[in-house]
């Protein structure tokens, strides 16, 4: 058994699908292990408490009118012109990988074992060791077109402090509601429909002591995870599959084992869309969306 690392950088990750297409990050054996880094697509939501100062996430998330990192983001098209971007954000989630696995064939089970999960720290000189995240009350929720106060339609995103020297919890450290925010490529976004894009803090107005007395009992898990299905070249990694993919399960966490039906050649899995904490749903549209890191076994059953 070998243990392998894979960081985050623009060469080990993919924003919005999963593919057979892409060159494997890092391959492995059956029986090794791996440490994965993951990165929340809601990071940018508050880049001075969960981007700053982090090498990994300033890589993963620089975009200029010159230079996009990671260009493509979600199964889309990559040829303009564009209504919001390159993948046009059909698919939100920010995985790592893929990772190969030697002599996995269509008709395998892959056996993924979840060892550790643990949050990514800020590297802010101002917030430098806390953990952050982001919970969104989105356009595409159930409450956005049902409110009670005004202004409605709203989306309303509010960031949490994880507090894990006892007890796991979250709690907000303010919120805000979505302003429409301009890319560096001119495009407005009225709502958020396009991962990635980096909320000008100028544009809102923080409400801060909120929620003063919730404490959100933290359940660390990945929201994303499985294998490149075989049917097509790109595929959005918004619906779940039989190979996995947006389940979305608080379950999927430390102690977990998932099994999965290899499709293609190698499995190519991928993990990310990493969470703090959730429900049985995602009903407001997010769950606290968080930056983990992952210690994982994998096991070929032939």
């Amino acid at each position: 058994m070998k243990h392998f690392t894979l960081p985050v950088s623009p060469k080990t990750v993919h924003w919005g699908y999963f593919s057979k297409k892409v060159a494997p990050a890092l391959t492995l054996r059956s029986g090794d292990r791996a440490t994965i880094e993951t990165l929340t697509h809601h990071a940018n939501d508050d880049y001075e408490r969960m981007i700053q100062g982090d090498p990994g996430a300033e890589s993963v998330f620089q975009w200029t009118r010159e230079h996009k990192a990671v260009s493509r983001r979600g199964s889309g098209p990559v040829e303009g012109p564009f209504i919001r971007g390159a993948g046009e954000g059909i698919g939100v989630h920010l995985l790592t990988g893929p990772v190969a696995i030697e002599g996995a064939e269509p008709g395998d089970i892959l056996e993924v074992r979840i060892l550790d999960v643990r949050p990514r720290p800020s590297c802010s000189a101002c917030h430098a060791g806390r953990c952050f995240g982001s919970n969104v009350a989105a356009n595409w929720g159930f409450h956005y077109h049902d409110l009670i106060e005004e202004p409605k339609p709203r989306e309303v995103v509010t960031i949490f402090e994880l507090d894990t020297s006892g007890e796991p919890y979250a709690k907000a450290v303010y919120n805000y509601v979505w302003t429409p925010q301009t890319d560096p490529d001119g495009v407005v976004h009225p709502t958020i429909d396009y991962p990635g894009v980096r909320v000008d803090h100028a544009t809102i107005k923080k409400r801060e002591n909120i929620l003063a007395s919730v404490k959100v009992p933290a359940r660390l898990h990945f929201g994303t995870m499985g294998l490149a299905p075989s049917e097509a070249d790109y595929v959005s990694s918004i619906p779940p599959s039989y190979t996995g993919g947006n389940i979305d399960d608080w379950r999927i966490g430390k102690g977990a084992r998932m099994f999965y039906p290899v499709a293609v050649p190698g499995a190519y899995f991928s993990v990310g869309d990493p969470h703090a904490a959730q429900g049985d749903s995602e009903l407001g549209g997010t769950a606290i969306e968080t930056s983990l890191t992952g210690d994982f076994e994998f096991i070929l059953r032939k």
